[in-house]
């Protein structure tokens, strides 16, 4: 017999994974929008960075959701503390 409560974390866990996938490629798209903006108006691009120093796309990182608080490092509790702003 299969568990329900793990049919039902499997399906969280999915649609959390949809959700930060497509989170990402938006970060993507913006990205490389500021990008191609940067070199119309001849200017350096800089990315916004957030105050841990990491850039859009960097923050979103899948993993880290996806593990237990208790296994994650300092680093990685900044950045889903971060995301979740």
């Amino acid at each position: 017999m299969n568990d329900p409560r793990l049919c039902v974390q499997k399906l969280i866990n999915e649609a959390i994974s949809d959700l930060l996938v497509d989170y990402r490629c938006e970060s993507i798209d913006q990205e490389s929008a500021e990008i191609a903006l940067a070199k119309w108006i001849v200017r350096r691009f800089m990315p916004h960075t957030f105050r841990n120093g990491d850039t859009r796309r960097q923050l979103v990182v899948v993993m880290i959701v996806m593990k237990h608080h208790s296994k994650c490092n300092t680093s990685q509790k900044s950045r889903v503390e971060i995301l979740f702003e």
